[in-house]
């Protein structure tokens, strides 16, 4: 609903307890580390998500595979981040990495590839 700033300490306070009641590679977890990282980017603290979205990234990529829609979505918001950063030359490799692995895991018309 818009409501970041509100959330940002909430989301926080998630993705601590999750990381210990849970563990990190845990899919609760995952999903609160991504929450928090794109919370923080809404709010346009990019250079706070940029280290989260990259932890992110990486540990749904080890327990989810890197051709999970949900892996991909963090690729291209990964991407993004990098991107409001201005670091553009490491953000198209990713954006270019997501787009194959979309065509080629998911098929042309799969949302993660639109």
């Amino acid at each position: 609903l818009g409501r970041h700033e509100e959330a940002e300490p909430l989301e926080r306070e998630r993705l601590q307890v999750s990381r210990i009641a849970l563990g990190s590679e845990h899919p609760d977890t995952l999903f609160a580390l991504s929450n928090y990282a794109t919370t923080l980017h809404k709010l346009g603290r990019y250079e706070e998500a940029e280290p989260l979205m990259r932890e992110c990234l990486e540990l749904k990529r080890k327990a989810l595979g890197p051709e999970s829609p949900e892996t991909l979505k963090t690729l291209g918001s990964y991407a993004v981040t990098l991107m409001d950063l201005g670091r553009t030359g490491e953000a198209e490799p990713l954006a270019k990495e997501r787009l194959e692995i979309s065509r080629e895991s998911l098929g042309p018309e799969h949302p993660c590839t639109l």
